[in-house]
């Protein structure tokens, strides 16, 4: 009888994680026209789903990271190099990942994450550090102020994530909160 309410509380959380970012992901869509050939719509990114990533270089998701990825940040890095600027959002939790080099690099302009109704979030990353080289990213918000991103970087032990609060990133109309990892903001 244990066996049957662990193996349900299993599938139901799992089912409950991965509707609940397809939710959120339906939340950024209704407030955009887009292009539905554009919008990554799966709740995990793994060796499977990643085929799926669209070729655009306007993307609609929240792209999720997490235990369940079974690629390296380079192999990431193939599928989104067109990306130049996403809509929604992306969270890098539990994840295996030592640095976030996954993230493209466009020539000639700076990766926009427009992310008014998500956010970006980086917990609990056992492995992640500093020593890699970020791309110039732009985080933002609702230009009017009347909806922040959430940009939030916590609870990564290894990470000196001062670089989170330097000039790489330009960070505009973002509530961003920075805690728990090796180095913080200003420490």
């Amino acid at each position: 009888m244990n066996y049957f309410i662990i193996l349900f509380f299993l599938l139901f959380s799992h089912f409950y994680c991965s509707e609940d970012i397809l939710a959120e992901l339906q939340i950024v869509l209704d407030h955009f026209e887009y292009d539905p050939a554009c919008v990554f719509n799966q709740s995990v990114v793994d060796s499977t789903t990643i085929k799926l990533f669209p070729p655009c270089e306007i993307v609609y998701a929240i792209i999720v990271f997490n235990e369940k990825t079974d690629l390296t940040p380079s192999q990431i890095k193939k599928y989104l190099k067109k990306m130049g600027a996403l809509v929604g959002g992306i969270k890098v939790e539990y994840s295996n990942f030592s640095d976030l080099a996954f993230l493209p690099n466009p020539k000639g302009y700076t990766l926009t994450i427009w992310c008014q109704n998500y956010g970006v979030y980086i917990k609990n990353n056992k492995n992640l550090k500093a020593g890699f080289e970020l791309p110039a990213i732009k985080i933002t918000g609702n230009p009017n102020g009347q909806k922040n991103c959430k940009f939030e970087v916590e609870n990564n032990a290894k990470l000196n994530a001062e670089m989170m609060c330097n000039a790489t990133y330009i960070i505009e109309n973002t509530d961003l909160r920075v805690t728990g990892n090796l180095n913080n903001c200003g420490e």
